[in-house]
């Protein structure tokens, strides 16, 4: 029977080979592999040291917003000096699974990552371990250098023997950690401003600009112009819309013009296409002659009348008092017709001052 003391730390030795290996496995690099780390791993003979080369399949640039599954495999080789001790106590494959915490421009990051069934090998031969697995998604929304590092990784690995049963050792959990003063950057991934494309079609007076990327997808406006006109919509959904102006019969060009509100994430891009115009132009009427005002005539003034002035009345007469009336003087009786004498003038006179004479008599004597 072999003795348990010496099996057990024989496990730890290899689960440290396979822990460096899963856990390396999980730090994206570029296309270009990483350089070879060293980690100590603790076992109850101490710390062993083995070394390891990541790579993942990121590109070396990635466009602004894009997002990217992050596949990542690691190379792990252990010298034969350690795993031939493994080898004798039965193991002939191992398999099982790593933790890894790591930095993504200095924010925590944890990946999961599983270790494949693997050959132990023959003795005298390097147990070389090949571990890939599906990282945490890449999301490229910081403009320039975005560095992965290395923190620690633990592994939980199992021993199986030609009979599939596990060895001793199995299912122990294992810590690695770098050795310092090393550099441990496992990869530099450079995200760049984003193209754009402005696909835009037009049915009826309704113009739809469809905004495409290489990156993410993009938020903005679109500016239609036709015919001197402008008329804006916002992006929703990778898309924006207006109605267009109605304009006369003819083909007009209309330019969707996109303004990403990220304007350093993502490039500005533009589209054309035609627009019909439908509108039959009325003719414009002849006009009137207009016709000449006769002018009106002036109006003599009417002259101002002079106002009649108030006649002053009349002031009344005193009536003359009524003179009493003389007595109609009873007529002499006509005597009778004498001979015509012959005339006197100065007789007459006398005769007729005499009788005048008589009659004032009469008057006053009423006679």
């Amino acid at each position: 029977m072999r003795n348990s003391s010496i099996r057990r730390p024989m496990a730890l030795l290899v689960t440290t080979a396979l822990t460096a290996a899963g856990l390396a496995a999980l730090a994206p690099t570029a296309h270009a592999e990483s350089v070879a780390l060293k980690f100590d791993c603790g076992t109850v003979l101490g710390n062993r040291v083995f070394t390891n080369v990541s790579d993942t399949d990121l590109p070396d640039t990635v466009p602004f917003g894009k997002v990217l599954p992050v596949k990542v495999t690691s190379r792990v080789t252990v010298p034969s000096a350690t795993v031939d001790t493994l080898r004798g106590f039965g193991a002939v494959t191992v398999e099982g699974s790593s933790v890894s915490q790591s930095t993504l421009n200095g924010a925590p990051l944890t990946t999961n990552i599983t270790v494949p069934v693997t050959p132990v090998g023959a003795q005298g031969t390097d147990l070389v371990v090949n571990a890939a697995g599906q990282g945490a998604d890449f999301s490229a929304t910081t403009l320039g250098d975005n560095v992965y590092k290395m923190v620690e990784y633990t592994s939980t690995l199992v021993y199986r023997n030609a009979s599939g049963g596990t060895t001793i050792g199995s299912g122990s959990a294992t810590r690695c950690l770098p050795q310092a003063g090393q550099d441990l950057t496992i990869d530099t991934i450079k995200v760049v401003q984003a193209t754009t494309t402005t696909a835009l079609a037009v049915s009826g007076r309704t113009a739809t600009a469809t905004i495409g990327s290489n990156g993410g997808t993009p938020a903005g406006s679109v500016d239609f112009a036709v015919n001197g006109q402008t008329i804006s919509g916002t992006v929703s959904g990778g898309k924006a819309t207006a109605t267009l102006p109605e304009l006369p019969v003819g083909a007009y060009t209309v330019t969707a013009s996109f303004k990403p509100a990220n304007a350093q994430g993502y490039a500005a891009s533009s589209g054309t296409a035609s627009y019909q115009g439908t509108v039959t132009p009325q003719p414009t009427p002849t006009a009137e002659p207009t016709p000449t005002v006769t002018p009106t005539p002036t109006v003599t003034p009417t002259p101002t009348v002079t106002p009649t002035p108030t006649v002053t009345p009349t002031p009344t007469v005193t009536p003359t008092p009524t003179v009493t009336p003389t007595p109609t003087v009873t007529p002499t009786p006509t005597a009778s017709p004498t001979a015509t004498p012959t005339p006197n003038p100065i007789g007459d006179l006398f005769a007729g001052l005499f009788a005048a004479f008589k009659k004032l008599a009469c008057k006053i004597f009423r006679c």
